[in-house]
């Protein structure tokens, strides 16, 4: 016999979601895998900027606190001159020896930040050779911004479209969803349609009658011959019917199904509250923003009158009306709001890239692709959407 058999399921098993639901789950793993990916980008250069801008801060501070150090320089040896003159008292030279001393430690120490943050920054760059540690880095970009206002309602919807952690989170219910589909289908009963067609062939040992007398005749034929009936298709025979089972109880199929739905609906329940985390943090960014920027206008008109103060102080003190103890405290002013102005701005642009960040925007802001080799080809997939 030559027998070619169909057998479609009907009910368990029906569909291509049952033979390519392991396919399916495993694409979007891999999907999964490289927003992930995305995901440790972003926050790996959110890392380095941040480390970039506390670099910034610190070789500015070097810089405030060296000319902090040498106005208390030239306040001492105005002091000095005044002392060999008779204006001024002996007394007077320690207390500008000791702001001297004071603001020299304070610049040993702006050198050792501004040391730790270019190491920290080198760390995050991946510097591993002992040569490499000792190269400088120059830092290029200024800190200095023009300072906008987002719209917040804009911010947050695109937060929601662009974020790495929503499309994630998307893909993961879009994989447990199909693990529903499939655990729904396994949990019904089989019911298959049955068919085949084939053709037959008879060989042997028979006897049959020659001639009314009753005559009988031998006939042997061999394997051959039942084979050379078959492939000429000489007894063709056809079947049709329906197998239907119903497995008793089948509380396995549905354990399964209730668990799939329940982690479905869970991921559901953790997508929002993802969404309503991102919302948050988008709504802090927005403001770190907003009080970044008013932070950098009150920080500069702080700057502005503190070396007008000073300006007008030291006028003061070299017409005898004033002493070097309270320059002294006016320039201690002047560095507090030059240190403040740094900060203000240095918080802005740490603020700006957190916001890029929070937005979903980052890659796409500093100009970043990420390599994507694509979906290979699946074989068999001729029938997918059925």
């Amino acid at each position: 016999r030559l027998n070619l058999t169909l057998t479609q399921p009907l009910l368990n098993g029906f569909g291509t979601n049952a033979t390519r639901a392991e396919i399916i789950i495993a694409e979007n793993l891999r999907d999964q895998t490289a927003v992930g990916f995305e995901v440790e980008i972003i926050r790996l250069m959110a890392d380095v900027e941040l480390a970039y801008w506390e670099l910034v801060a610190t070789r500015q501070a070097i810089a405030v606190t060296a000319q902090s150090l040498e106005l208390a320089e030239r306040l001492l040896e105005e002091t000095r001159q005044r002392v060999e003159v008779g204006t001024s008292a002996p007394i007077d030279m320690v207390q500008s020896e000791a702001t001297v001393a004071t603001r020299d430690q304070e610049l040993i120490y702006a050198y050792n930040a501004a040391a730790n943050a270019e190491d920290n920054l080198k760390g995050l760059l991946g510097f591993d050779l002992p040569h490499e540690w000792q190269v400088r880095i120059e830092t290029t970009d200024s800190y200095n911004v023009d300072p906008f206002l987002p719209d917040l309602e804009e911010s947050i919807e695109t937060a929601l479209h662009k974020r790495p952690a929503i499309i994630q989170q998307e893909l993961e219910i879009e994989r447990l969803n199909t693990r529903v589909k499939v655990a729904r289908n396994q949990a019904l009963s089989r019911l298959d349609l049955i068919g085949s067609y084939g053709w037959g062939g008879v060989s042997g040992t028979s006897t049959v009658e020659i001639n009314p007398l009753g005559e009988t005749e031998t006939i042997r034929e061999g394997w051959g011959d039942a084979a050379q009936q078959v492939f000429d298709f000489d007894f063709p025979r056809w079947t049709i019917g329906l197998n239907y089972s119903v497995p008793i109880g089948n509380h396995r199929a549905k354990e399964q199904l209730a668990a799939n739905r329940y982690n479905r609906d869970r991921s559901g329940a953790q997508l929002a509250a993802l969404k309503q985390e991102i919302t948050r943090q988008v709504r802090f960014a927005v403001r770190a923003l907003e009080d970044g920027a008013a932070a950098i206008d009150a920080a500069v008109a702080s700057r502005r009158l503190a070396v007008r103060n000073l300006e007008a102080e030291q006028t003061k003190f070299n017409n005898g009306l004033s002493t070097n103890f309270q320059v002294s405290e006016i320039q201690d002013a002047l560095a507090s709001a030059q240190f403040a102005e740094i900060q203000a701005r240095v918080n802005y642009r740490k603020a700006l890239a957190l916001y890029i960040a929070a937005t979903g925007t980052y890659l796409e802001a500093k100009g970043v692709v990420v390599g994507y080799p694509g979906a290979p080809d699946s074989v068999h997939d001729y029938w997918k959407d059925v």
